[in-house]
């Protein structure tokens, strides 16, 4: 296991706690591998913990749309190779028959199953998502064939109900800690400015403060965190937990991009969408491959013909970094130090053969690269350049290629200013943004069209926010991050950008009835887009970009 692989979520759980975990989940193949899938990446029983799958060893797994995320190279698996490659990565999993009541039971389930007991249930059907405390009791017999976005619904009810156990387990931080790091610090007998003049580090230059007497000075030199034992970070700070929460008999969440509804008898209504398993054809383009975007990128693959997809993805990152294994499933470590986006592109290739086109590129979005004409530029505003501070290694040709020939954009970073510029080439060649960002347990997912962008939508300051926000240690603002949030943000940006290529396609109305959502700690509700009120509702985007 990779040293510091969990750092970016110790300050927002009970680390201890999540590898003590004790589960056992039974129900739906594919819910249950993509459950895995995010329970590993946290560590969840990784030490005293178990977790226990009500599945034969012998009994072959009958969905493998989840595979890519676990490394499982081989379809023809059963359950009990699928425990030795979870083993292999430090969690302790085996597969049996009997229900131990001493663990949290999570039952995957699906319409017309059995009834069977279990503390939290995680039910799935074509195009619909819901948890539920009690197992759900419908007016008919939903349609169970699969869609093109029952993949990405599988991983954003898998990281709801994960959210869900946390709660319930009592290991969520009450107050989140936003970074940590370990500081040596020596006392010399100089004054500040002869102190930095005189010492310096393999690290660099120190922090120098006066003493309080005087008569000398504190040099502090922060250490990385490759240099700095993993144990040094874990419960040394005293750091109490939300209390665990209690769920009333008739608590549901819905988890699906549309609206349930239920009889006078409070049984769900059937609703029968007419979606195919894959949409024909699909040009995307995706700005970065971190914690939204390797989620979002495999995910709409699978929702698109591969000899009809073309896909795109920019990412200045230069290399993976042990601390982003956690949440950016894409990766593993042997991807270490190596750059993210022809990592991602690499992976997606071997998970979905036969894909038309697929490019990983190492670059950083600039002004020059969406504007054919430069003029009456801020002096503030600089390029993404300046905001990751490293240089471009490739010809820009192939950003404008990809620039040029999309149909629907992803932003999948945390940074305002680079979302602008994506969006002002989406403006001109009039396609839709699907805008994402999450940070500890807070995500939105939203479109951005007809009328409405980034400007407009969060005022000019702020639309054009050049503050660095980034999972590279080098960050200005660290960013506590945990795979939940990035994997509910990165599958539900996959969701609205099929749903809304299907719309365009087939030249009708998106049927979610929404413009995006909001997580809040695992609480999603719906999210209403539109301009600030102070902007004209008759003014073009184009004069705000």
């Amino acid at each position: 296991m990779s040293k510091h692989r969990f750092h970016r979520q110790l300050g927002l759980v009970n680390q201890n706690g999540v590898e003590n975990l004790k589960l056992c989940i039974s129900g739906l193949d594919s819910v249950i591998i993509a459950l895995l899938i995010q329970l590993e990446s946290m560590g969840a029983a990784s030490k005293g913990g178990e977790i226990k799958l009500l599945k034969s060893k012998e009994e072959k797994l009958k969905e493998t749309d989840h595979n890519w995320g676990a490394n499982l190279q081989n379809n023809e698996i059963n359950w009990g190779q699928i425990c030795n490659v979870f083993r292999d990565k430090g969690m302790k999993i085996s597969c049996g028959s009997e229900l131990n009541r001493e663990f949290f039971h999570v039952n995957c389930s699906s319409p017309g199953k059995e009834i069977i007991d279990a503390d939290l249930y995680a039910t799935h059907w074509t195009c619909n998502a819901v948890i539920s405390k009690t197992q759900l009791r419908f007016n008919g017999s939903p349609t169970l064939s699969k869609s093109f976005i029952d993949p990405s619904l599988q991983v954003s009810l898998a990281a709801s109900t994960t959210q869900l156990i946390l709660r319930q387990m009592g290991l969520i931080r009450k107050e989140k800690i936003l970074d940590q790091w370990v500081t040596l610090t020596a006392q010399v007998d100089y004054n500040p400015d002869e102190a930095l003049q005189i010492f310096n580090s393999k690290y660099g230059k120190p922090i120098v403060s006066e003493l309080e007497n005087g008569l000398g000075s504190l040099l502090r030199f922060r250490m990385p965190l490759e240099d700095v034992c993993e144990s040094n970070f874990k419960e040394i700070i005293e750091h109490s937990c939300l209390k665990p929460l209690s769920l009333d008999e008739n608590w549901i969440m819905n988890i699906g991009p549309f609206n349930l509804d239920f009889d006078e008898n409070n049984l769900l209504k059937i609703k029968d969408y007419q979606f195919p398993e894959f949409l024909e054809k699909g040009k995307i383009l995706i700005l970065g491959a971190g914690g939204l975007g390797s989620w979002a990128a495999p995910l709409i693959a699978q929702g698109i013909k591969p000899s009809g997809l073309e896909l795109n993805i920019i990412d200045s990152d230069l290399f993976v970094e042990p601390h982003n294994l956690n949440r950016q499933v894409l990766y593993s470590e042997e991807n270490i130090g190596t750059p993210k986006a022809p990592a991602a592109a690499k992976k997606i290739r071997e998970i979905i053969p036969g894909i038309k086109s697929i490019n990983g590129i190492v670059g950083k979005l600039e002004e020059s690269h969406v504007s054919t004409k430069i003029k009456n530029l801020p002096v503030e505003m600089g390029s993404l350049a300046e905001i990751i501070g490293v240089e471009q290694i490739i010809d820009d040709s192939q950003i404008f290629e990809a620039l040029d020939n999309m149909d629907l954009a992803l932003a999948c970073l945390d940074n305002q200013f680079a979302r602008t510029l994506l969006n002002k080439k989406c403006i001109e060649l009039d396609v839709p943004m699907i805008n994402g960002g999450g940070e500890s347990f807070d995500g939105i997912v939203e479109i951005l069209k007809n009328g409405i962008c980034m400007t407009c939508r969060y005022g000019k300051e702020a639309a054009n926010e050049k503050e660095i926000i980034s999972c590279q240690e080098a960050g200005t603002r660290p960013v506590p991050s945990i795979v939940t949030t990035t994997a509910w943000v990165g599958s539900n940006q996959a969701i609205l950008a099929l749903l809304e290529l299907y719309s365009i396609q087939k030249e009708q109305l998106n049927q979610i009835g929404s413009d995006g959502f909001t997580w809040d700690s695992g609480k999603i509700s719906s999210r209403h887009v539109s301009r600030l009120p102070w902007f004209d509702s008759k003014e073009s985007c184009k004069c705000h970009v």
